[in-house]
């Protein structure tokens, strides 16, 4: 497997962490409790998955399950319009399966100290 699925999966979990930040003002439920789910999720989401494009950093995609999980509950018990509360449970749907791909780790990285004394 390549590298570019992973790298191209965490990419577009950033675009969809930055979508829940900016969803309440475009869509008009900046007043709703599931407002406050976005702005609290998103910018982890964005975090988390921009970091898991190192490949060292590979595993911290996995944060982002529970995230979107969180999500899913947030929409469960403050609903909300049936347009937003569907859009939440596509959004962590999304967030979930592109968070699984973890692409190749050849398991080497850097030189760490002993980098500084090699010739």
């Amino acid at each position: 497997m390549t590298d570019r699925l992973p790298r191209f999966a965490q990419g577009v979990n950033v675009l969809l962490g930055l979508a829940l930040v900016a969803a309440p003002h475009g869509f008009g439920y900046a007043e709703l409790p599931l407002a406050t789910a976005d702005q609290i999720a998103g910018p982890l989401i964005v975090s988390f998955a921009f970091m898991s494009l190192w490949r060292v950093l590979r595993p911290v995609r996995l944060v982002c399950i529970p995230l979107a999980i969180g999500l899913l509950g947030a929409a469960a018990l403050f609903g909300g319009p049936q347009g937003v509360v569907i859009g939440h449970v596509l959004t962590a749907l999304a967030i979930t399966l592109l968070a699984l791909p973890g692409g190749y780790d050849p398991g080497r990285y850097g030189g760490g100290w002993s980098i500084l004394w090699r010739e």
